[in-house]
């Protein structure tokens, strides 16, 4: 947290992907609607930006679009080169699921997309260009721990199977160490030793 994930998103990654891809080529979505606003004008909740309500079912058979919600997912996803997840230590590993393959639903028409082959890692995400899931594993998600994505998978519902096989299979990892936000000297100690495997003694 603090280290300038949100910061570089809305100021560099954004302008780039609409620079490159068009007005409608990028797409960032969050769990909560505090944490979408965060994101700027083009943020949106999870939920929003795959045509779900909080209270449909995250059930894969049960994510299957009809030609209403077909026709919202192909305008929100069609024309997409980058789609961003922020916070995603808060999101489960079945909405990450859903996620994926609502986003392949959406995109397949236009695409030429085999919707079956939607876990494979070249065809994740409806072959996004690009995908970026951000976020701070250290912070307290608000889901229940056995839905978090670190929580083990034996005995879990396929959905939060495949949200883990999706975050497993991202190909690259960047980890941002550099203090951003926070310029207190004490404050920036104490999240130091935070985040220092095995603990760390700090001074009084």
């Amino acid at each position: 947290g603090g280290v300038g994930k949100t910061h570089t998103l809305t100021k560099v990654v954004e302008p780039l992907a609409v620079t490159y891809f068009g007005e409608s080529g990028y797409a960032a979505a969050a769990q909560s609607n505090h944490a979408a606003q965060n994101l700027g004008p083009r943020g949106r909740t999870l939920h929003s930006a795959n045509g779900l309500l909080m209270t449909d079912s995250l059930q894969t058979a049960m994510l299957r679009l009809n030609p209403r919600s077909q026709k919202k997912m192909i305008r929100l996803t069609g024309s997409l080169g980058v789609d961003v997840i922020d916070e995603l230590g808060c999101v489960s590993g079945s909405l990450l699921h859903a996620d994926a393959l609502r986003k392949t639903y959406g995109r397949m028409l236009q695409h030429s997309i085999q919707p079956t082959a939607y876990m494979k890692p070249s065809e994740t995400w409806g072959r996004m260009p690009a995908k970026i899931l951000s976020g701070d594993f250290l912070q307290l998600p608000p889901v229940p721990q056995s839905a978090s994505l670190l929580a083990p998978t034996k005995g879990q519902s396929y959905e939060h199977q495949q949200g883990r096989k999706l975050l497993a299979d991202m190909e690259y990892v960047v980890d941002f160490v550099q203090m951003q936000r926070f310029c207190d000297p004490l404050q920036v100690e104490v999240l130091e030793a935070m985040r220092t495997r095995g603990g760390k003694k700090i001074s009084e």
